[in-house]
C-alpha cells in the first residue's frame, strides 16, 4: 500500500492549478519551503550542492520582511542546511523533523547518541560494506542509504532495512524514491507534526507550503485543512493545489511576492 491509499487519495481530487496562486500579504504568512527539489534543483549524492548566493539573499530578504515566519524544511541535516544558509536567521526543520533551530535554539530528538541507533548505524554500515556503490550517509538522528549509483541493489536493502527498523522499537523505515533513498529514524517525527507545531505558533498566519516529492504531501494536506495554500513543484499526484514546473519558478515566484511587497 503507498502513500496516496493510506490517506485515502481520491483520484478525483481537484486538479492542482498550473502557476501560483494570487500574491499574498507576506505581513502574516508563514512559508514552509522545501530544499533539495524546490529551492533547488535535485543531484545525487554524494555529489555537491551548489546554492547561488542570490537564493541564499532571497531566504534573507523573505525573513526580513516584518510578519513574514519563513521556514526552511528538508530532510537533509541541520549540519547542512546551516551550512547551505550561513546567514539565515529564521525556524530551520532539518532531519525530516528530528532537529529543529527556532529562534535561535538547536533541538535534536532523543534517538541522538543513543545506543540504539548506534546498533542501527552498525547493522546499515555491515550489509553496505560489501555494496560499494551503496552509499551511507549518518545524520545525528538517523541513517541513510542511497542508491542513485546502485538502483538494482534497492529493494534487497530496503528488505534489510525494513527488519532493521522493526527490530527496534521507536524507528521506522522512511523511503524517498525520488531521491533513491531509505532512511531508518525516529517514529515519531515527520515534517507533518513540525508543520503542525509551528502553525499553532503563529495561528494569525497563513500557511503556504512549497515541495516536491512524497514526504510533503502530508504537509500540504496539514496546510490545506489549515486554510492555507500548496504548492507542488513538479509532476506527481498531488493534494497540493498549485502547481510549478521547477525551482527556478519557485524562486521567481517569490522574488515576485518581495517585489510587490516592497
Amino acid at each position: 500500500m503507498n502513500y496516496y491509499e493510506l490517506i485515502g487519495f481520491q483520484s478525483d481530487h481537484p486538479k492542482p492549478h498550473h502557476g501560483p496562486p494570487e500574491t499574498p500579504r507576506l505581513d502574516d504568512v508563514i512559508l514552509f519551503l522545501n530544499f533539495d527539489g524546490t529551492l533547488v534543483d535535485i543531484v545525487d549524492f554524494p555529489d555537491p550542492v551548489s546554492v547561488p548566493s542570490a537564493t541564499r539573499k532571497l531566504l534573507n530578504d523573505l525573513h526580513a520582511m516584518p510578519g513574514c515566519e519563513t521556514v526552511l524544511l528538508s530532510g537533509r541535516s541541520m549540519r547542512d542546511l546551516v551550512g547551505f544558509f550561513p546567514d539565515f536567521q529564521g525556524t530551520i526543520v532539518g532531519s525530516h523533523g528530528a532537529e529543529q533551530r527556532i529562534d535561535g535554539k538547536l533541538w535534536q530528538h532523543p534517538a541522538k547518541d543513543s545506543l540504539e541507533l548506534a546498533r542501527i548505524v552498525q547493522m546499515v554500515h555491515g550489509w553496505a560494506d560489501s555494496e560499494p556503490e551503496v552509499l551511507v550517509e549518518e545524520k545525528p538522528c538517523s541513517v541513510v542509504q542511497h542508491f542513485n549509483r546502485a538502483p538494482d541493489r534497492m529493494a534487497e536493502a530496503l528488505n534489510f532495512m525494513e527488519c532493521i527498523a522493526a527490530h527496534f522499537d521507536g524507528f521506522m523505515l522512511h523511503r524517498v524514491k525520488l531521491k533513491m533513498a531509505a532512511e531508518i529514524l525516529p517514529e515519531n517525527v515527520s515534517k507533518r507534526s513540525a508543520v503542525e507545531a509551528l502553525m499553532q505558533r503563529w495561528p494569525s498566519h497563513m500557511p503556504i507550503a512549497f515541495g516536491d516529492d512524497l514526504g510533503d504531501e502530508e504537509v500540504f494536506e496539514a496546510v490545506n485543512r489549515s486554510g492555507g495554500q500548496s504548492i507542488r513543484v513538479g509532476n506527481g499526484e498531488t493534494y497540493a493545489m498549485f502547481r510549478l514546473a521547477d525551482p527556478g519558478a519557485v524562486r521567481d515566484t517569490l522574488r515576485g511576492w518581495l517585489e510587490s511587497a516592497d
